[in-house]
């Protein structure tokens, strides 16, 4: 299109100065081959048209995403290339406005309903990540020359594009969390688009998900801590069982280096049973009416899980005639868990 949604002029050309004023060394197919290359291709219509991405960038959510074909290659055809199928939405807040900035952020999510679901490859050399549900291109909207809001709050002539990236690799110097990117030279439908920072970042649903649960984390853990503890001891005193691994207990084998380099514990832990056949530690499971099984440990819900190291253990053998329970404890009442254990031993015992 030659407009944008709103009235904004679409321009596609490269600026003259940056083409013709470079000075040796730096001329713009040596800038254009010291990257590497992003290349998306989707119809004209999915990204420009009068419903396209590119051409209506408010438009959010699932509803928003079109099918692609990506492909990342090295300028020198050489080191790691990979191509997927993959849905591409416009990414951000302010920065989807034409009249913010022509250059927008996108964001590439791998689904199953495209290709083999995530992509498996290592992007960031220096990450040890090989697995990835979606990947951002990153415009540097407030970092870069084609933002038009203008003084004194940004300010284009001083765009660097490398703001970000090197906040990012500051924080993991320092012994921080963060997150990776590395500049790519973005192509869409042949058209040479803009060079953009591919990164990763949580998706919004996961950062609000995050957030809610890190303002009463503090509480819950201590909840956590007490309850799984009183279970722990509860449990250890059952005649069914054989013995308890939680590092609070006196008898735990962990237990003084426990409190040497611990101020607390969590809601898990494990409970070797005596040996029982197979029937009946399932009696005991299946009827659980509070736990349920699974791995998501963390949340409000108390869960159980047999499991059985002993091909994978590699510190130590593991040695243990019955089976093992990993459980998490959750914010119920500890009397309702010990009510929902002791039941499921009495199905244990009538199913022997």
């Amino acid at each position: 299109p030659t407009t944008w949604s709103g009235g904004g002029a679409a321009d596609y050309a490269v600026d003259p100065n940056v083409v013709n004023t470079t000075i040796a060394g730096y001329s713009f197919e040596q800038a254009l081959t010291a990257l590497p290359t992003i290349s998306i291709v989707g119809t004209h219509d999915d990204l420009w048209g009068p419903s396209g991405i590119y051409y209506n960038t408010q438009q959010r959510g699932l509803a928003s995403e079109r099918r692609v074909s990506i492909e990342y290659f090295q300028p020198d055809g050489l080191g790691n290339t990979w191509h997927a199928d993959a849905g591409l939405r416009t990414h951000g807040n302010s920065s989807r406005s034409h009249g913010f900035t022509p250059k927008h952020p996108l964001r590439i999510y791998f689904r199953g309903e495209y290709g083999t679901g995530k992509l498996k490859e290592k992007v960031f050399e220096d990450s040890p990540l090989q697995e990835f549900n979606r990947l951002n291109l990153r415009a540097a909207s407030t970092d870069s020359w084609p933002v038009v809001d203008g003084p004194p709050r940004w300010v284009n002539e001083k765009g660097t594009y490398i703001r970000d990236g090197y906040m990012r690799q500051s924080m993991r110097d320092a012994g921080n969390l963060s997150g990776h990117s590395r500049h790519v030279q973005l192509f869409i439908n042949g058209l040479y688009w803009a060079k953009e920072a591919l990164g990763t970042c949580p998706g919004s649903e996961e950062t609000y998900l995050g957030l809610r649960g890190f303002r009463t984390l503090d509480v819950r853990l201590e909840r956590h801590m007490a309850s799984a503890i009183d279970m722990a001891h509860w449990l250890s005193e059952r005649p069914e069982v054989a013995r308890v691994l939680h590092p609070a207990l006196p008898s735990d084998p962990g237990h003084a280096l426990w409190q040497r380099d611990f101020s607390g514990a969590s809601g898990l832990f494990t409970a070797i049973l005596k040996p029982t056949r197979e029937p009946a530690l399932a009696a005991f499971l299946d009827g659980l009416k509070l736990f349920g099984m699974g791995y998501s440990w963390g949340g409000f819900e108390s869960l159980v899980v047999p499991f059985d190291p002993s091909s994978y253990r590699t510190a130590k053998p593991w040695n243990s005639d019955g089976p093992a329970l990993r459980f998490h404890i959750g914010l119920e009442a500890t009397d309702d868990l010990k009510a929902d254990l002791t039941a499921g031993f009495e199905r244990m015992r009538g199913g022997v």
